[in-house]
């Protein structure tokens, strides 16, 4: 009998049911499709002058999906979308707000279609939008193909960072109640129990806040359904980015495309143990620098020159998932099981290594996740399609669908860009 792959080394996709999609790829029909959109609209000039002006994409095996949030969004415009973009209203926006949601679709699609349609807002002959404070860009990434340890590589990664991605994306978010920094949220705890295997991502998704800045409860959880609560376990599988506020401005987007890309890298890229004992050890600013150079390049601005804003707020809420403070439920339960206190405080404190006569145990392989049936997921007439089955995709299915991902190494197209070329004019 074969044995049981550990939990942490299984692919998502491996433990839930998820429903099948084949993401838009960057291929000539594709292309096709968006430049005689262009070309009908007798945009296709200013769309290649605002393509050459930005940044390359990162070239890496990623599917991303896309949330822009608009006002002052007039019908003709909702009519005349382009390609592998839809919309739906969306009751937090004002004056005609609506949210502009694309295909999942690989980066060099995301890029084009991003560009694509901002040409569209800023010509004008449909009525243009306005990107106010209420409106914000969400980047979906997908998650269905990654290991669960990648996974956790990814969260705490992110932590170590997260300060330097607001100061990055702009401060006024931070403030914003639909975006939390998720350093100012009580996550350390559900991610130290998933990262020493007292919980499996049910249980530590299940608790995190919907509106962080982070927020991966769409892997497993659809907050969107309908009904008395969110449905369990029929998320899109993807982890969700609310930093970046409305903007026309296509180079930072595109720059804030990049940075998270070179976070699922190195996610991949590094193992569990090389990334604790980084965390663990970081002390000095030239530590931090370093490290932030070999996943970010020049993406991220160097932290400022007094570190200890950073030191005592990311990096130390990425240290506490390493060594969190256990819980009074935790105590608790150590103490009910007539061993000594000292032992138990040891065992909660040292990632749930085991002590005195529990080292003699023999631990039996985890167990997958458990599901809901198959007729609980999308079907038709031949049932449920096996994960390997392409299905085409539907402007209907663009906020709820997203596909899996490789692991291939990352590469940079035509390499780093620093400079920000600002396509504002002067919008918010």
């Amino acid at each position: 009998m074969a044995a049981k792959v550990p939990y942490k080394l299984l692919r998502i996709r491996q433990a839930v049911n998820y429903y099948p999609l084949e993401p838009v790829r960057f291929t000539p029909s594709t292309l096709a499709k968006i430049e005689k959109f262009l070309v009908n609209r007798r945009l296709m000039t200013a769309y290649e002058e605002r393509l050459e002006r930005c940044p390359p994409i990162m070239d890496i095996d990623a599917v991303m999906g896309l949330e822009v949030e608009a006002e002052k969004v007039m019908p003709a415009l909702i009519e005349n979308a382009p390609p592998f973009w839809t919309s739906v209203q969306d009751n937090s926006l004002r004056n005609n707000g609506r949210e502009f949601l694309l295909l999942p679709s690989t980066p060099e699609v995301t890029r084009r279609s991003l560009v694509a349609l901002m040409t569209l807002f800023r010509d004008g002959k449909l009525g243009m939008p306005d990107f106010s404070w209420r409106t914000s860009i969400h980047v979906h990434l997908n998650m269905r193909n990654e290991r669960v340890e990648q996974f956790l590589n990814f969260l705490v990664l992110y932590l170590l960072f997260e300060d330097s991605i607001f100061s990055f994306l702009g401060e006024e978010r931070r403030a914003s109640n639909f975006c939390v920094p998720v350093q100012e949220t009580e996550m350390s705890y559900f991610i130290s129990r998933m990262l020493v295997g007292k919980a499996r991502l049910p249980a530590g998704l299940c608790e995190w806040q919907k509106y962080s800045a982070l927020n991966p409860r769409p892997i497993l959880y659809n907050d969107h359904a309908s009904g008395p609560g969110p449905s369990e376990n029929n998320g899109k599988g993807t982890v969700e980015f609310r930093h970046l506020g409305g903007t026309y401005n296509l180079s930072l987007i595109l720059q804030w495309f990049n940075i998270i890309l070179s976070l699922q890298a190195a996610s991949r890229r590094y193992s569990p143990d090389y990334i604790e004992e980084k965390v663990t050890e970081l002390g000095t600013r030239a530590e931090y620098v370093q490290l932030q150079t070999d996943i970010f390049g020049d993406l991220l601005p160097p932290p400022p020159r007094d570190f200890s804003s950073i030191l005592y707020s990311s990096v130390a809420y990425a240290k506490e998932c390493f060594c969190p403070i256990p819980s009074i439920d935790d105590i608790v339960s150590a103490n009910a099981r007539k061993e000594t206190g000292l032992s138990q405080m040891l065992e909660l404190r040292t990632r749930g290594a085991t002590t005195g006569d529990a080292r003699k145990k023999k631990v039996g392989a985890p167990k997958l996740m458990q599901f809901p049936p198959g007729q609980f997921w999308t079907s038709g007439a031949n049932g449920i399609a096996p994960w390997d089955f392409s299905v085409p995709a539907t402007a209907a299915q663009a906020h709820q669908f997203h596909h899996g991902m490789g692991t291939q190494p990352a590469t940079f197209v035509n390499g780093f860009v620093t400079q920000y070329i600002d396509d504002s004019e002067g919008d918010q």
